[in-house]
C-alpha cells in the first residue's frame, strides 16, 4: 500500500499546478475557464479544472486517476479540494455567477493559496455571486479580483478570447511576482530565526 502510494505521489512532482473553480455548466464560464485553462498550458503551467461536485477536467490522464485515487481512499471532495490549493502555485476561481466559489474561496484561504477571483462585466452591471456572503475580506495580496468583460448578444454570452489572453499574462504576473515577495519574506525571517536560535545554543 505504501508503495502503491508514493507511486502514485509522483504524478506531482515537477508540475506548475494551478487550481482552477467555476460553474462549467454555464456557457460563458466553461468558455472562459477552458481558454484560461489552454493559455496557462501554453505557458508550461499545469491547469485543474475541477469544481466541488468533484468533477475533474485535468489535461492530465494520470493525475486525474490520482484525484479518484484518493477518492477511493475515502477522501471527501473537501479534503482532495484542500490538498490540491495547498500544492497549486495559485488558484483561478470565476465568481460570476452563483456556485461554489464561496466555499471555494473560503477553502483557498484556510491553504494560504494566492488566489485570483474573476467577475464578469458588461456595459452596465458587474456579476459577482459572493460578495455579500463571506464573512472576511477577499481583496488583499493574496486574493486579487479580477475583470473580464461580456458581450450580451440576446440570451447568449461571448467573450473576447483575446482580451482573456491578455488577463491570463496579467494573472502570471501577478501571480509570480507575489511568490517571489512570499519566498524573500521566508528566506528573511528564515535567517532571523536561525540567527535566533545561534544565540541560545
Amino acid at each position: 500500500m505504501i508503495e502503491e502510494t508514493q507511486q502514485k505521489h509522483e504524478v506531482l512532482f515537477g508540475l506548475r499546478i494551478v487550481s482552477i473553480f467555476g460553474s462549467y455548466n454555464f456557457d460563458h464560464v466553461d468558455k472562459i475557464l477552458r481558454t484560461v485553462s489552454s493559455c496557462l498550458m501554453e505557458k508550461n503551467y499545469f491547469p485543474v479544472l475541477l469544481d466541488i461536485r468533484r468533477n475533474i477536467c485535468g489535461e492530465s490522464q494520470r493525475f486525474a486517476e490520482f484525484l479518484n485515487y484518493l477518492y477511493e481512499l475515502g477522501w471527501t471532495a473537501r479534503q482532495v479540494t484542500h490538498l490540491l490549493l495547498g500544492i497549486s502555485r495559485f488558484a483561478i476561481i470565476d465568481d460570476s455567477v452563483p456556485s461554489g466559489a464561496i466555499i471555494e474561496i473560503g477553502y483557498a484561504r484556510n491553504t494560504g493559496t494566492i488566489t485570483f477571483i474573476l467577475v464578469a462585466s458588461d456595459d452596465s452591471h458587474t456579476y459577482r455571486s459572493s460578495w455579500m456572503m463571506l464573512d472576511f475580506p477577499i481583496h488583499s495580496k493574496d486574493f486579487i479580483l479580477k475583470r473580464y468583460r461580456i458581450i450580451m448578444r440576446g440570451n447568449s454570452i461571448n467573450i473576447d478570447i483575446n482580451q482573456v489572453k491578455e488577463l491570463v499574462e496579467e494573472i502570471i504576473s501577478d501571480a509570480e511576482k507575489r511568490l517571489a515577495e512570499r519566498l524573500n519574506s521566508f528566506n528573511k525571517f528564515r535567517q532571523e530565526y536561525r540567527n535566533g536560535l545561534n544565540l541560545y545554543y
